[in-house]
């Protein structure tokens, strides 16, 4: 869409930022869950800092579809 504003929520490790994969060397086949959504309008407004249970929140009642994509990785 254009003019559309990517907004990224704090993750685990305290980052608004994607930072990949990270599970500790040698503890086998991680799991990562992504949530996406598609949504009626081309914005929410959250806080900057809002954490992920307050952006799914204020995205709830403008949800069309969603789904989970799970994805592995291991280190070795």
């Amino acid at each position: 869409m254009l003019g559309a504003v990517l907004h990224v929520s704090e993750n685990d490790f305290g980052n608004a930022r994607y930072d990949g994969p990270q599970p500790p060397k040698g503890h086998g086949l991680h799991h990562y869950q992504f949530r996406l959504a598609a949504l009626d309008v081309p914005n929410i407004k959250v806080p900057d800092r809002a954490g992920i249970e307050a952006m799914w929140k204020a995205a709830r009642s403008h949800i069309l579809s969603e789904t989970t994509l799970t994805g592995t990785f291991d280190v070795h």
